[in-house]
């Protein structure tokens, strides 16, 4: 268990800085540090561009997808065979697909001043030069391309007169990868194409969600439908954003696709389960940490008390996502006997666990917890006139037969109380109303 814990989650801390310059930094998340990367074929990456900060051009050896966790800037792209870049201006929950082979430059042209312009890059590397890493070739600076050919061939092939002006193309752009531009240089770079943010990214911070629970949380799914260059990219993704100390529902992918998840804000717990009931994962997750989760194997998020937040990238365009339990889930498309007859159970189990069921919908929402203030709050106001009466006074109904763990089940669902505190809450309360009425 502690092994597969290890293996499936990156450690905490453990982006590696690969390039740090005064316009910005480029981290990674190695495959040395986190094996599970390699045997999987996926990668991650981190830019942090300062203001002003230009990612000089390049292309890579994978497939990923960009998803732009704060600040905002632009980006020129130019896809394979096209004879024109496109320019895009990118904010904070926009979501942009880099197909294989793709030429890139980022800028932080300081439209948010004094705020830095960071993206998460998560892709796969099934055909990159190392599994489990992304590897950039550079077109300019220290690290460009030309740097390896001789000054002939370069003078050559770009119609120069002679080798020092070919030594002189090369070399003076000293930066490594990423540099900082005078402002004359920023009010140089090209316009944004505003037509063409439509097509090829997605704002997820002003798309309606495919789910929403009041305090519990949203989810949105892009796929190829959505955003089309997801179809050759080959990949789709996910962002959930978990409420406070709410649950997000277990779910696998049908069809065979692997998970590959940073969790961009907060904290939270995940557990994920694989074949014969096996629990594979039981672990804190904290912001910058990577969590993979292999195919068909089931995965739910319980956040902490600051939210959780994640980005996932699914290795198809097109992802099939089927939940174990909720409102949509396989339990309730199942026939009822089907169901008793599976776990065993009886009849009234089956009709209350399908009832509950149907009352969520991805999340489980936080109302504060139900037992410290759903149950709590009918013991204290129960006191020494009896349950009913506490209940009345705190608005969870009249029902006079109702015990407390009802009332607590009827207002906010108690799969997720914690039996021990309720029982000691219970006792508690009995002591208190007996010691008031005496």
């Amino acid at each position: 268990m502690a092994d597969e814990s290890t293996r499936l989650v990156c450690p905490k801390n453990k982006l590696e800085k690969v390039v740090d310059e005064d316009g910005g930094s480029y981290y990674a998340w190695s495959s040395l540090e986190f094996p599970v990367l390699g045997d999987t074929k996926l990668g991650g990456g981190r830019l942090v561009l300062h203001p002003l900060g230009f990612a000089l051009p390049h292309y890579a050896d994978s497939s990923k997808l960009g998803y732009v966790v704060q600040g905002s800037g632009k980006v020129g792209m130019l896809l394979q065979a096209a004879s024109k870049e496109k320019v895009l201006r990118l904010k904070k929950g926009d979501i942009i697909p880099i197909p294989l082979g793709s030429i890139s430059w980022w800028f932080n042209d300081g439209k948010n001043t004094n705020r830095d312009f960071t993206i998460i890059f998560l892709g796969e590397t099934s055909k990159a030069l190392h599994s489990g890493d992304f590897t950039y070739f550079i077109l300019s600076g220290s690290l460009a391309i030309f740097n390896g050919f001789s000054p002939n061939i370069i003078a050559k092939s770009l119609g120069l007169d002679n080798d020092e002006e070919a030594k002189q193309l090369v070399k003076s752009q000293t930066e490594a990868m990423i540099i900082k531009l005078s402002i004359k240089q920023a009010q140089n770079m090209p316009n944004v194409d505003e037509d063409e943010n439509m097509i090829t990214t997605f704002d997820t911070e002003t798309s309606r969600p495919d789910v929403k629970v009041e305090k519990g949380g949203e989810a949105l799914v892009v796929t190829s439908e959505q955003v089309p260059l997801l179809e050759e990219v080959g990949l789709s993704d996910i962002v959930v954003r978990v409420h406070e100390r709410a649950l997000c529902l277990p779910k696998f992918c049908a069809n065979s696709a692997l998970r590959l998840t940073c969790v961009v804000r907060g904290s939270g717990n995940v557990e994920i389960v694989g074949a014969n009931g096996e629990s594979v994962l039981k672990t804190r997750v904290e912001e910058g940490q990577l969590i993979v989760v292999p195919r068909f194997f089931v995965v739910s998020k319980l956040a902490g008390e600051e939210g959780l937040e994640c980005f996932t990238i699914i290795t198809t365009p097109k992802p099939v996502i089927s939940r174990l339990v909720g409102k949509s889930s396989v339990w309730t498309a199942l026939d009822p006997h089907v169901v008793q007859t599976s776990l065993n159970i009886s009849q009234g189990m089956e009709k209350r666990t399908r009832t509950n069921m149907s009352k969520n919908q991805i999340f489980v929402r936080n109302d504060g917890t139900i037992i410290e203030k759903g149950v709590s709050r009918v013991f204290k106001e129960g006191r020494g006139r009896g349950l009913v009466e506490g209940a009345r006074a705190t608005g969870f109904g009249e029902t006079k037969e109702a015990t407390a763990r009802e009332l607590a089940r009827e207002r906010w669902g108690c799969r997720l109380a914690v039996e021990k505190e309720e029982r000691e809450l219970t006792e508690r309360w009995s002591g208190g109303a007996r010691s008031t009425s005496s």
